[in-house]
């Protein structure tokens, strides 16, 4: 049979070797095998969830529980911002005279992006009884600073041109023009005949 391209990623991700004569069950076997070995050399427990369901006693579990609604609310409050500020940024768009020739698209785009995004976190509690060593220890690579912490991600790829420098510097700020009169108060014959009272 034909290797499928999941199989090549897995063995190029194991490093398991692929010759023109090795068919896919043979592949498949080779890559358990290398699966096996690489789990034999795991600490014990490796893959085992760090908090069993049901370790917890009651009080905590409850204390986790408002904690993950108090969470999710704040999460959910900025996702709905931040959508809004996405679609806001994309109907902008319409304003230029090229997208008028483009408005309907441009539209239904916008509109199925409205769609498809949720505001309500996909997280949930019961993620943390399945939570495994392997996977605090991504968490903390991922959150701690280093070097060495560098993680692909397909925003990394933008490359964004050279913008126009605005300026809006305190230190740029341009002095008053001397067109524009410093205050003076205002004093003479004519304002005392006009203000007896002297301006009180």
């Amino acid at each position: 049979r034909e290797i499928s391209g999941d199989l090549r990623v897995l063995a190029a991700l194991l490093e398991v070797p692929i010759s023109k004569s090795t068919s896919a069950p043979e592949l498949v076997t080779a890559i358990q095998q290398k699966t096996e070995a690489l789990l034999s050399q795991m600490p014990a427990g490796y893959l085992e969830p760090l908090v069993p369901e049901g370790s917890l006693p009651a009080d905590l579990l409850d204390s986790l529980k408002k904690v993950d609604v108090a969470l999710k609310d704040e999460y959910k409050m900025r996702r709905e911002m931040l959508i809004q500020r996405a679609l806001v940024t994309m109907q902008s768009f319409m304003w230029s005279k090229r997208a008028k020739e483009w408005e309907r698209q441009l539209s239904a785009v916008i509109q199925r992006v409205g769609t498809e995004l949720s505001v309500d976190p996909t997280v949930s509690m019961d993620t943390i009884f399945t939570a495994t060593r392997r996977d605090l220890i991504t968490a903390l690579h991922k959150t701690s600073s280093g070097a060495s912490n560098t993680f692909n991600a397909s925003i990394k790829t933008v490359i964004i041109p050279h913008v126009p420098d605005r300026g809006g510097r305190p230190d740029e700020l341009r002095a008053p023009t001397a067109d524009m009169p410093s205050f003076k108060k205002r004093e003479g014959p004519a304002y005392d005949a006009a203000n007896p009272g002297g301006g009180r």
